[in-house]
């Protein structure tokens, strides 16, 4: 290597835990011949350049063309560090959560009308409800004092006569609510 020269690679891994401490955060050194060495080729080997000084004396200009051998070194230094950091933890949870959401829905896209089958996915995933086929809700009259929910059910009961689709919705869509909460 001295003789005719070389290239040498210096690679400095850092690969470190800041959760363990800076204590526990050492290099790892590696070092590797990146030129080729004689008996593999007889053409270049070894690290060389050439070089011109020029100078003059008295009235005559000369060239002096030097080959110089030696030893070139490239350092490289690579890097990973991490610490726990639990904004980083929840933030990446809610951002997975949201791209599952939406490969739900381009599934589902994808499903309805670009398979054969759609038809079929389509009769399994959408229940369709007739409501005109449910039967008319049973009504009571009482002779109690009037109410936010006796208010509630002639408001409703004036729509039944004009809209029953209507009605059966409405009172079905309350049927969970308490008394007096209705929408």
């Amino acid at each position: 290597m001295l003789q005719f020269g070389a290239v040498v690679r210096i690679k400095i891994d850092w690969i470190c835990n800041l959760d363990l401490g800076e204590d526990e955060c050492k290099p790892k050194y590696s070092f590797g011949r990146l030129d080729s060495r004689y008996k593999e080729e007889k053409f270049s080997f070894g690290f060389n350049f050439r070089y011109a000084s020029h100078w003059k004396w008295r009235t005559n200009s000369h060239r002096t063309l030097t080959k110089a051998f030696g030893l070139r070194l490239i350092v490289t230094v690579n890097g990973e560090a991490g610490r726990f950091d639990f904004l980083v933890l929840t933030l990446n949870i809610g951002s997975m959560i949201g791209v599952l959401g939406l490969a739900t829905f381009i599934c589902d896209i994808v499903a309805l009308y670009f398979c054969k089958q759609g038809s079929v996915y389509r009769r399994q995933k959408f229940q369709t409800i007739s409501l005109a086929q449910l039967p008319p809700p049973t009504t009571t009259v009482s002779t109690a004092p009037l109410t936010a929910a006796a208010v509630t059910q002639k408001r409703s009961s004036s729509m039944d006569d004009k809209y029953p689709v209507y009605a059966v919705r409405f009172k079905r869509m309350n049927s969970h609510l308490a008394e007096g909460d209705e929408c």
